[in-house]
């Protein structure tokens, strides 16, 4: 009875909010993102409406947030400056318009609250979460991330959120140039939503060499704050540019990029834009043919990768995964099935993958029949990279 209330209240918000139009901003910035989805948005592509589970989950980011704080403005430490909006970095697109960061407004109601500075045409624009003001005096650029456990367990195991860590970097270029006290770092702080464990990633930003030293830290089981690993980040914010640069040119034209992942990736299974991009697909994979030759680079790659030995499975699995994308990449744009290279034979294989949506399927018809869920069942077309040792 209330499930059913909840649901419809929170996803009739969202969609009376609406969507934000796509601009560079901080918090899209970085390239872990699919670049094809941010097309999408980009070409003003309607965008899968979300549901009402989805609604409560973003909320509930927001009310952790408000917790944090609260704990941490109990403390020494001075939580000031929430949202305070910050002109980043120049950046020419034509989607970056003079203007003043104002409310927007649907059907009355306010869906976006603006700070009200004015920014520049040209001009990155973002609202960080908070300042923290430090015993000593010196300033703390604060960024909250609300994440599932399994996220979290991944970060807390060594995998760097890039694009967090752009993010705090783009804001931290901007305060450099409004504040006069010292900022001392920028704190991306993590915290698991389910157990309320929390993780620290400490940023120190070079604005003259577009570089950081992100550090790591948690919490031992004696409650003492522990390194959990340090990173060399280099070309942060020109990486970001280099992005929405290329976005900017694909909505130009008009066209769209490669799918970066295949459809059942967990980017894809969320993506807002799934229905329009696998529409052609099999289309493109009866248009290939067959043998090409790879490029020079992408054999070395494939060599350097057959020749790997590492003790850590998941960091092999990681250069495995992005090597088939370059191989994928280019026998998709050489119109390919199969390539003989470093003493293999790759292959694009071709899959039948089933999703099964059970929004799809009556609540009625859910409950009557346990194979009700074949009702929902999408079937799409995918494709692999596969190797096989040619024998001498």
């Amino acid at each position: 009875m209330l499930i059913e209330i909840i649901d419809k209240i929170a996803e009739d918000e969202l969609r009376e909010r609406g969507d934000l139009r796509y601009k560079p901003r901080p918090s899209n910035a970085g390239t872990e993102k699919c670049i094809r989805a941010q097309v999408y948005a980009g070409l003003d592509f309607d965008a899968k409406p979300l549901g009402g589970r989805f609604a409560q989950v973003l909320d509930d980011s927001s009310w952790h947030e408000e917790l944090s704080l609260d704990w941490i403005s109990k403390s020494v430490y001075k939580v000031h400056s929430r949202q305070l909006g910050i002109n980043c970095i120049k950046f020419n697109s034509p989607l970056l318009k003079e203007r003043f960061c104002e409310d927007i407004k649907k059907d009355g109601k306010i869906v976006f609250k603006g700070c009200g500075i004015y920014v520049p045409a040209g001009t990155v624009h973002g609202h960080i979460d908070a300042l923290i003001t430090c015993p000593d005096g010196s300033e703390i650029l604060f960024e909250h991330k609300a994440v599932s456990h399994g996220v979290f367990e991944r970060l807390g195991n060594g995998d760097l959120p890039t694009d967090y860590v752009t993010q705090c970097c783009l804001y931290y270029k901007g305060l450099t140039e409004l504040l006069d006290k010292n900022l001392k770092f920028a704190m991306l702080f993590v915290k698991n939503k389910n157990n309320a464990r929390k993780i620290e990633y400490h940023i120190y930003y070079n604005c003259d060499t577009d570089s950081a030293t992100v550090e790591l830290y948690k919490k031992s089981d004696e409650g003492k704050l522990i390194p959990g690993g340090t990173w060399d980040m280099k070309n942060i914010i020109q990486n970001a540019l280099f992005r929405w640069g290329e976005i900017d040119k694909y909505v130009a034209a008009k066209t769209l990029p490669r799918r970066r992942f295949d459809v059942d990736d967990w980017q894809c299974s969320y993506c807002r834009y799934g229905n329009y991009c696998w529409t052609e697909y099999q289309k493109e994979i009866k248009g290939r043919k067959d043998l090409i030759e790879l490029a020079p680079e992408t054999v070395t790659e494939i060599i350097r990768l057959k020749n790997s030995v590492s003790k850590n499975r998941i960091e092999l699995e990681k250069e495995e995964a992005k090597i088939q994308l370059l191989i994928l990449d280019e026998m998709v744009e050489k119109g390919g099935t199969k390539a003989i290279a470093a003493g293999y034979e790759i292959n694009l294989v071709q899959f039948e993958s089933r999703h099964c949506d059970k929004k799809l399927i009556p609540a009625e018809i859910l409950e009557k029949y346990n194979t009700a869920s074949e009702l929902a069942t999408t079937k799409t077309i995918v494709e692999k990279v596969t190797f096989k040792k040619i024998k001498e």
